[in-house]
């Protein structure tokens, strides 16, 4: 008696076909759209994190502790080629790359503008990131580093003229200091000051300069060639230059020297993170060691990890290794981006919830539409014998088969959803052109992902939700006295 339970539960939810299709469509939208929500969520996360990983700062970071904290010039770590080396031997490890920051203030024929120039190496970052497929003109940073010509060091007579330019250029500054009016109208008149001795010809004050540049060439010689530069779209803009172009670029050595360059644009990107397209600038790695004194250093080490699950397991073997740097993963260098995916995946949940609430009230009330309906049938089972656990499995039995076909359609239908999000996407560029998430930017074309969890966690727990909320029709029906079932027309 116990095996004809499914076959009897399944007529019996056939009978009343038209409260079974109603209530069984009602799942099968339900759980769809569960399945899509969840792949459109999963898939918004995976382009958050591809934006952050993949366009900017890798799985796994390094730094000095010191440049996280104040992101000055000078916490910069040295020998960075052996660093590199040692994390690319790392399991886990796909990508090393070094990168050097400065700030630089760069001037067009039109405008100027602050920037951030940041230092890579052309052929080793395509490993850590996508940077290069983000050109949308002209052509990425040539692989061979701009020719510099050698520095020299200052002869016995070159020094010796620079500590007297600069004590003259003292006692000058001193003069002029001297020279200003008291602030305070009541103090007393100063003394008639002698009369200067007159400037030097300008013969001399020109021969000063050119010793002066002289020697600057001489510690600081200026490339032989102007510095081809990556440009963000946002930044060409505001200087409204274009490929081809050449800009002026101010910033300061590691010694507190002033340096500058001129740079070609040769290629412009866009991201789609306004940040990045307004104020990077993207110099080879060597170019911007050699104008801030930092040859053989850098400030970070971008690294790529698949799969990404990895990036806390790598971090982890990289501080036993590297104990006095700071390594980090993703989630720790963008805490806030991991705040809002898991934000995004308890909206969706509770959305899912609120969907399954209302799908498990439909079946609660179809179950027990069908238990007073059958009142008669189940007082005469009950009378005949039929003990009441048996009534109990089969109405469960009952509100099983419904979930169990809803879920099977409903899954199949909202993978088919899943399966258009991930090749078309939801195109939203009639709305916007993009927007951003976290300062991070997002295509306006979002495309889906699939996931095990997101196939079928939506048909598991409202299976589970149905049949739980069906043991009440179930006990009702199985408490019922048959005399009283009976009685019923």
């Amino acid at each position: 008696m116990w095996l004809d339970l499914p076959k009897l539960a399944l007529r019996n939810v056939g009978r009343n076909r038209r409260r079974s299709l109603i209530t069984g469509t009602a799942l099968v939208i339900g759980i769809s759209l569960c399945v899509a929500a969840y792949g459109l969520v999963d898939g918004l996360g995976a382009q958050l994190l591809r934006s952050l990983t993949k366009l900017d700062i890798g799985q796994v970071q390094i730094h000095e502790p010191g440049f996280i904290r104040e992101r000055r010039i000078q916490e910069r770590i040295e020998d960075v080629d052996q660093i590199v080396t040692a994390a690319r031997h790392v399991s886990g490890v796909h990508g090393a790359a070094a990168r050097l920051y400065a700030a630089a203030l760069v001037s067009g024929e039109r405008a100027s503008a602050g920037v951030e120039l940041v230092g890579v190496d052309p052929t080793h970052e395509p490993e850590v990131t996508e940077l290069d497929r983000a050109r949308i003109s002209g052509h990425y940073l040539p692989e061979a580093p701009t020719p510099w010509p050698a520095r020299r060091a200052l002869s016995a007579e070159e020094l010796a003229a620079d500590a007297a330019l600069t004590e003259r250029s003292t006692e000058e500054a001193m003069e002029e200091i001297d020279a200003l009016t008291p602030l305070d109208g009541d103090a007393p008149a100063a003394e008639p000051r002698a009369q200067p001795e007159p400037p030097p010809a300008l013969s001399d004050a020109a021969a000063d300069d050119e010793a002066s540049r002289e020697m600057a060439r001489a510690l600081s010689p200026r490339p032989e060639r102007p510095l081809p530069a990556f440009v963000g779209v946002g930044l060409a803009s505001v200087l409204d230059v274009k490929v081809g172009d050449r800009i002026y670029a101010s910033t300061l050595a590691v010694d507190g020297g002033a340096e500058g360059s001129f740079l070609e644009v040769v290629g412009i990107f866009e991201t789609g993170t306004a940040l990045h397209d307004r104020h990077r600038l993207y110099l080879h790695l060597a170019d911007l060691q050699r104008l801030t004194h930092l040859e053989g250093a850098a400030h970070e080490v971008a690294l790529a990890v698949e799969p990404s699950d990895l990036a806390g397991q790598v971090a982890d073997t990289l501080r036993g290794e590297f104990p006095a740097l700071s390594v980090r993963p993703w989630y720790e260098v963008r805490p806030d981006i991991q705040q809002m995916l898991r934000i995004n995946e308890v909206s969706t949940d509770l959305m899912v919830f609120i969907i399954f609430v209302v799908a498990t009230l439909g079946v609660v009330n179809t179950m027990l539409m069908s238990v007073f309906e059958r009142t008669r049938e189940l007082g005469v089972l009950k009378a005949i014998g039929m003990p009441a656990g048996k009534i109990l499995a089969l109405i469960l039995f009952e509100a099983l088969v419904l979930v169990l076909a809803a879920s099977f359609v409903g899954t199949l239908a909202g993978l088919g959803l899943d399966v258009y999000m991930v090749h078309h996407g939801v195109d939203l560029r009639g709305l916007t052109k993009g927007f951003s998430l976290g300062g991070l930017g997002i295509d306006p074309v979002i495309h889906g992902a699939v996931t095990l969890r997101g196939v079928l966690l939506p048909s598991f727990v409202l299976s589970v939700c149905c049949v739980v909320a069906s043991i009440y029709p179930a006990l009702r029906a199985a408490r019922m006295q048959p005399a009283i079932g009976m009685r019923e027309t």
